[in-house]
């Protein structure tokens, strides 16, 4: 089997290999894994949709027409309750008056500025995982529920994992190991639910 990871993002291409080298290793099942990072470089679609599944589809439909291999993409953000499910499928870009996406800490540095006066911290990761052959789309979402700490703790994981508390694991994100975020992670459920469709 052989599947494209239609992201440029290295933090998610490697978490995903990760979780896809996990998941086929006992199945007796060989798996290619192609990342973009083979290709000459392209430019990336434009994520216009107005859900996570939407613009997942958008990102493995647009590489899997350019290099013809099945494949796939996930799409996925932060949503805190209290404001109003901010700031969700703008996550990479919350921070950004464009439309390019923002660092990592600036992101973070508006996030805590807007919780700064509020007391109910609920937020949940969501990700919207979708394989495309040419034919059909393959979809799953998965979703990892917890709370906006009031600073950040630790420096493991990426984007806002040090600002969010995991109900799952009792911890920070901040501070926990790869293998600890896989097993309870929004995208490593989305991607384990897709690949036992496949």
């Amino acid at each position: 089997m052989k599947i494209l990871i239609g992201t440029k993002n290295q933090h998610k291409l490697a978490e995903m290999t990760r979780i896809m080298v996990a998941f086929f290793q006992d199945k007796n099942i060989e798996l290619e894994i192609v990342s973009l990072n083979y290709f000459p470089k392209v430019k990336e679609p434009l994520e216009n949709g107005t859900t996570f599944l939407e613009n997942a589809q958008i990102k493995a439909k647009y590489y899997y027409d350019i290099f013809q291999i099945p494949t796939l993409a996930d799409d996925s953000g932060l949503e805190v309750e209290s404001l109003n499910n901010e700031p969700g499928i703008y996550s990479a870009r919350y921070a950004s008056n464009t439309k390019g996406n923002s660092t990592d800490e600036a992101n973070r540095e508006k996030l805590l500025y807007r919780m700064k006066d509020i007391t109910s911290r609920n937020a949940n990761f969501v990700c919207a995982m979708t394989l495309y052959d040419g034919k059909v789309f393959i979809s799953a979402i998965g979703i990892t529920s917890g709370k906006i700490l009031n600073q950040e703790i630790g420096e493991n994981g990426f984007g806002y994992d040090s600002l969010f508390y995991s109900d799952e694991l009792n911890k920070p994100l901040g501070i926990a190991s790869n293998d600890e975020k896989d097993a309870i992670s929004h995208r490593g459920k989305a991607l384990r639910s897709l690949l036992n469709k496949i």
